[in-house]
Order: structure tokens, then sequence, then C-alpha cells
């Protein structure tokens, strides 16, 4: 019973890394060209600040929608768009404060977190936009996905769950044939034995 139960929740742990780091994979090759990550049209970025709480906590994964052209931007709406932080280029997701135009028609948009006290110290243009949030998001996952970026962890965690995952089911594969080869021996045994002793009936 105990060994049963603890194969269930083993089971249950390699699906959930499967299904996370089919995810994670999905997303990190869909980056490779841009740096955002592209899945049916939406965007899923993880949030590692508490800037945006409480309608975004960190460990979230908020689910952005990617704009274009025709996308409307209205004061309110929370986006995500390319910033720079310490030299690094980073996705910032915040809210959207203020709208303006400047003199040559360029529309200038600033940015606050929920949760922080002061506007954000730079603001960003529509090019900069790469994404509406859609209010949907993934509470914790992020932590997962934050977690497995690291590809040392990435190896334990997923890759050896993997190769053991095939190797037991490699191996109960091997089992069955046998288990079903000795079988179908017994069965072929047990007829050569009616037929011997059916023979030996016949001839008394």
């Amino acid at each position: 019973m105990i060994k049963k139960i603890f194969k269930t929740l083993v089971d249950i742990f390699l699906v959930f890394v499967i299904i996370s780091a089919g995810i994670y994979a999905l997303i990190t090759f869909t980056s490779k060209k841009d740096g955002i990550p592209n899945i049916f049209g939406y965007s899923p970025f993880s949030i590692i600040t508490p800037s945006m709480e409480p309608v975004l906590n960190v460990g979230d994964i908020a689910i952005c929608k990617k704009i274009d052209a025709n996308t409307e931007l209205n004061k309110g709406d929370i986006i995500s768009f390319k910033s720079t932080i310490q030299g690094k280029s980073v996705i910032v997701t915040h809210r959207i404060e203020s709208i303006t135009i400047s003199d040559d028609n360029t529309i200038i948009i600033a940015t606050k977190g929920d949760n922080n006290e002061a506007s954000d110290a730079t603001t960003i243009t529509r090019n900069d936009v790469v994404a509406k949030y859609d209010d949907k998001k993934i509470p914790y996952l992020g932590y997962f996905f934050t977690f497995i970026s690291n590809k040392y962890v990435f190896f334990i965690l997923v890759i050896i769950p993997l190769a053991i995952l095939f190797m037991t089911e490699f191996v109960d594969l091997i089992k069955d044939l046998v288990h079903n080869a000795e079988l179908k021996q017994k069965e072929e045994e047990e007829k050569e034995k009616q037929k011997k002793q059916s023979k030996k009936n016949n001839k008394k």
C-alpha cells in the first residue's frame, strides 16, 4: 500500500516536472528571436519583484497579450515593456500612469508600479511596449521557472527524472515482454502435454 502511494506521488511529481519543463522550454525557444516569448500571441512573464502587488505577486506568471499597431493603450492599463536596469535589458510589467504626445508626435508613456511610492524614473515610448496584461496569471509557477533557469538545477530536476522515467518504463516494458513470452511458452507446453495425453488415451 505504501509502495503504491509512493509510486503515485512520484508519478504526479514527474508529470508536473515534465509539463512545467515543456512550458519553460517553449518559452525559452520562442524568446530566442527578440527575447520576448510568444505562445500563440501571448507572452508569459515571471514576476520577480513586489512592485505590482497585490495585482501581481512575486512568483506569478503574468499572461500578457502581444500588441500590434492597432492595440489601444489607455491610462490604467498594465503593460510589459522593454527597459534597462543597471545596464541590463529587462522586461518590466507596470501600470500606465499617463500618456502624452510630444511635439514630434511621439507617444510618451509614464508608468508606475502599484506598490511603488514613486513613478518610474524614465518614461517610455509606444515602441518599447511589447505586451498588455490580459488579466490572467498563474500563481507560484514563476518560482519554479526561476529555479529551473539554472542549468544545473534543470539537469537535476528535469533531465534526471526524465531519464529515470524512461528507464523505468523501459524496464517495465522488458518485464512485460518477458512475462508474455513465458506465458506463451507455458501455453504451448500445456497444449503439447494435452496432445500427448490425448494420443495416449486414443491408444488405450
